[in-house]
């Protein structure tokens, strides 16, 4: 009688494989999935779910890339609606700026306000600048957002934003 013993762990490992796999698969497709029906809404950009799909890309799978790629396919494609789009573009821009990524951040965060200039977009582009240093184009980006948000939240942030970038080191 033949030993069936190296078929079976052969089985088995093959099976415990297929499994880890679709459990991986499935793992990141879950925030992913989420953010992606979030965007096609007419509701702001969900940073909940973009810090998600960042902690779940990062933490757990170890790479960006693929996430970016899925945004980047539904900001590209024409069969998606131009605010999906720059929504999409939206995600891509602050998953490139909690990486570190200033330069790609900017790129992405132009290319949806090209697609459609939101209080989202024009909130990032201030951020993204007035981190860098550029107080002088933060400012521009700062102050149209103002004009778009309706938030009290949003316009109390922005207005104390705008009279620290006024303070001076010397005024101190």
């Amino acid at each position: 009688m033949k030993d069936k013993r190296p078929r079976v762990q052969l089985f088995h490992r093959l099976l415990i494989a297929v499994f880890t796999t679709s459990m991986t698969v499935s793992t990141f497709a879950a925030p992913l999935e989420d953010l992606h029906e979030a965007n096609t809404s007419e509701e702001r950009l969900d940073l909940d779910l973009v810090y998600q799909v960042f902690n779940d890309a990062i933490l757990t799978h170890l790479e960006l890339d693929p996430a970016l790629d899925e945004l980047r396919s539904v900001g590209e494609s024409i069969d998606s609606s131009t605010r999906t789009r720059a929504k999409s573009y939206l995600s891509m821009a602050h998953l490139y700026w909690r990486y570190g990524h200033f330069d790609s951040a900017i790129e992405v965060a132009d290319k949806a306000i090209e697609l459609e200039e939101t209080t989202d977009g024009t909130l990032l582009k201030a951020r993204l600048l007035d981190a860098q240093g550029l107080r002088g184009d933060a400012v521009e980006w700062y102050q149209k957002t103002l004009g778009l948000t309706q938030l009290p939240e949003e316009q109390k942030f922005i207005r104390i934003r705008l009279a620290m970038i006024d303070v001076q080191p010397t005024n101190v």
